[in-house]
């Protein structure tokens, strides 16, 4: 009964998320902190809720600092296209892992877009780096897992050069 409750209200959280317009490409300056990558949305081999749920985790409208504006050097600060806004919705699976994550997307992705990826330790160093052009990816992430317990995957949606929707999610790897 208790699993219950917190599948609802962790999808409730996701719903209201996803539901929100993506205004924020251009944001810089968060007043969260945004170095403790310890908590983590858990999700088992299926993709659903373990327990675990992290807030702040895979949403796509939220402030960046500077030092994580700097992951995507060739985008700047951003705008969103066309006053277009979308409904986008971003989690990952399973979540701990010890070799593959999946990174699914729902919603509406405009056309021509794609996703750009960075994974980053607890000093901001860059790990890994990757563009897709569909809703969902998997990613092998057994290198990372030496030396690094948690990392956090940023994640931007762009077309051209706009931003179309940004965000984070916090991994942890065993």
């Amino acid at each position: 009964m208790q699993l219950q409750s917190i599948r609802r209200f962790a999808a409730a959280t996701l719903t209201i998320a996803s539901l929100c317009t993506l205004t924020a490409c251009d944001k810089v300056g968060s007043t969260i902190n945004t170095s403790d990558f310890s908590k983590i949305t858990s999700r088992d081999a299926n993709g659903d809720f373990m327990g675990e749920m992290d807030v702040s985790d895979w949403t796509s409208n939220e402030n960046w600092t500077t030092q994580e504006q700097k992951l995507f050097p060739k985008y700047g600060l951003y705008t969103q296209p066309d006053g277009q806004s979308i409904l986008l919705s971003v989690y990952a699976y399973p979540n701990p892992t010890t070799e593959i994550i999946n990174l699914m997307t729902f919603g509406m992705q405009p056309e021509g877009t794609t996703i750009e990826m960075r994974v980053v330790d607890k000093h901001y160093n860059l790990l890994a780096k990757t563009t897709v052009a569909s809703l969902s990816a998997t990613f092998d992430v057994s290198n990372l897992a030496k030396g690094h317990d948690e990392v956090r995957m940023y994640y931007m949606v762009v077309r051209g050069q706009d931003c179309v929707a940004k965000g984070h999610g916090d991994l942890r790897l065993k």
